[in-house]
């Protein structure tokens, strides 16, 4: 027997239907989504709110980072900027912190990368959690080096003031595993769902439909 689901206020009434079928793939007991062979809406195929279709585009996106990422020594570093924003807020939340990081990587002389953006949802505040990860080409010491504090200070800057978190807000570190990296980076935004967040996950995709979830340039250059 799943979990009733509340909707949240504001919630779409017109994706009910792919709300529930969404709600269908997930197991009340595991909290892991069922494998789906096809869409179990006909008029949800290829549509960015089907998780079947979402599962598959994501398996595509690896493998295609992956093949760009190969070409590449492994001294990497994976950058993830991040703020908590209301539904509301949340394309524009996206918008501006995709932008920061790319305009962040171009000021710091980045030219191969590989950036993709997506939002989680924090159930501990209730609350989406927009942000970039970047898989980028450089050198761990000399130079090309990008000190934490530069990476840090640089898309700080470029974010706008009512965005800022509180502390913190950028993470960087080695890449050691590049397929495990570009499935995490390429993950469908179903991936950690449960059925207590299936709403705030269709209606999140909802909200930042249309928006380029990826921009690559340089060595990550490639077509999909």
């Amino acid at each position: 027997m799943l979990t009733t689901f509340t909707p949240t206020v504001g919630y779409p009434d017109h994706l009910a239907p792919v709300r529930q079928m969404v709600l269908d793939s997930i197991t009340n007991e595991t909290h892991e989504r069922r494998k789906l062979s096809s869409c179990s809406i006909r008029s949800a195929c290829n549509s960015p709110l089907c998780p079947s279709c979402r599962g598959r585009e994501a398996q595509h996106q690896s493998r295609r980072l992956l093949e760009s990422a190969a070409l590449i020594p492994e001294n990497k570093l994976k950058l993830i900027t991040s703020a908590n924003v209301e539904l509301p807020e949340l394309r524009e939340a996206t918008r501006a912190i995709t932008h920061a990081t790319k305009a962040a990587l171009k000021l710091l002389g980045i030219e191969h990368c590989a950036v993709r953006s997506e939002f989680s949802v924090d159930a501990l505040i209730d609350s989406y959690h927009p942000h970039t990860h970047a898989i980028v080409s450089t050198s761990p010491t000399g130079r090309g080096y990008i000190p934490a504090d530069d990476w840090h200070g640089a898309w700080i800057a470029e974010l706008p003031v009512w965005l800022h978190p509180i502390e913190g807000g950028t993470h960087t570190e080695r890449v050691y595993d590049v397929a495990g990296i570009c499935r995490y980076v390429c993950k469908s935004p179903y991936a950690n769902a449960s059925p207590g967040t299936i709403g705030q996950i269709v209606a999140g995709i909802e909200a930042t439909k249309g928006l380029r979830r990826f921009a690559t340039s340089g060595a990550f250059k490639y077509q999909n």
